[in-house]
């Protein structure tokens, strides 16, 4: 069944990853959502809260509620963090079960990420991470949110912008659909309001992707 979703986010720094993992009566389905926000890095202070709003429409087009509720991520009053952590939070109501996944980080900055076709058509799928937290976020994905099919010029990305700590590299990954062709590259983070770019080719496509990263340290 067609699943939307939407959740709401009130501003240590943390990348919310995937929400996922859904119990519908006695069938289980382990699917993750591909989020196209927060479009932001959040800075955890106190604790920060995510409303969950989910629901289903069933075969005869009427909408139905899944789960709704709040998540709470603890602040860093009541945390010690040494290292970057991957994090998961659960919601339980009468027709679902979801698992909501993020990563918190320390001594992180922004890296807005910004990917140019200068070469060919690019159909597939480009991810991100870093190095201590492997999760992938989704950026860009042709089949599935791509902007009307087009794989050239500039890339209109799901989320543009990620936390990496300083401590870390971020790897921006990009695969054809067909999975013949893959790149990876890496970019280090900085604190200088500065930007690096690249050039990749995946396939028969050559891309540019740059990376600026935010003056301040979250």
């Amino acid at each position: 069944m067609p699943v939307s979703a939407s959740a709401y986010y009130n501003s240590m720094t943390y990348n919310l990853m995937t929400i996922a993992s859904f119990i519908f009566g006695s069938s289980f389905h382990d699917e993750s959502l591909v989020l196209t926000g927060p479009k932001r890095g959040l800075a955890l202070v106190s604790n920060d809260y995510i409303e969950t709003d989910l629901k289903i429409k069933d075969d005869q087009g009427q909408v139905r509620e899944l789960c709704k509720g709040i998540l709470t991520i603890r602040g860093i009053a009541r945390r010690s963090l040494k290292k970057c952590e991957v994090e998961s939070r659960s919601l339980a109501t009468r027709l679902s079960t979801v698992d909501v996944t993020y990563g918190v980080l320390t001594k992180a900055v922004e890296g807005t990420i910004a990917i140019e076709v200068i070469q060919g058509d690019f159909d597939g799928r480009i991810t991100a991470c870093t190095t201590s937290i492997p999760n992938e976020l989704v950026l860009y994905d042709r089949e599935l949110y791509g902007d009307d099919g087009d794989g050239k010029g500039v890339m209109q990305l799901m989320r543009p912008v990620v936390c990496v700590s300083l401590n870390d590299m971020l790897v921006v990954a990009a695969k054809t659909r067909d999975g013949k062709s893959e790149c990876t590259i890496r970019f280090t983070p900085i604190v200088n309001n500065s930007s690096e770019n690249d050039e990749v080719r995946v396939g028969s496509t050559k891309m540019r992707v740059k990376v600026s990263w935010s003056i301040m340290k979250l």
